[in-house]
């Protein structure tokens, strides 16, 4: 969101700029060390749960990060987080659980 809004002309402080460079730094850790991750499927459904906690908690109590210009559209953004964080748990499902199905060798 910080980056989408110092695209559309609204300034960027340096703690915008902090959080975007956190979040890609934790985005390229993960891409990093993805090989050496293992968990179980509890782990999976405890994540979920969490995952999902955390956007009910952010989009039907108003506690997301507020800005002024989305708020007119705070429902879609809920409604599509939610649907991507659905469809994020269903490919780390499938990609970790279902290897075998996954095969791309014709």
């Amino acid at each position: 969101m910080n980056a989408v809004s110092g695209y559309f002309g609204y300034p960027l402080r340096f703690p915008e700029y902090m959080l975007i460079a956190s979040h890609g730094c934790m985005a390229l850790e993960a891409v990093f060390f993805a090989k050496y991750f293992r968990f179980r499927r509890r782990s999976l459904i405890f994540a979920a749960i969490w995952t999902l906690n955390n956007d009910f908690i952010d989009y039907l109590y108003k506690t997301a990060p507020w800005y002024p210009y989305l708020a007119e559209n705070l429902q879609i953004i809920g409604y599509l987080t939610f649907w991507l964080t659905l469809l994020s748990i269903g490919l780390i499902y499938m990609i970790v659980f279902k290897r075998e199905r996954l095969s791309f060798d014709y």
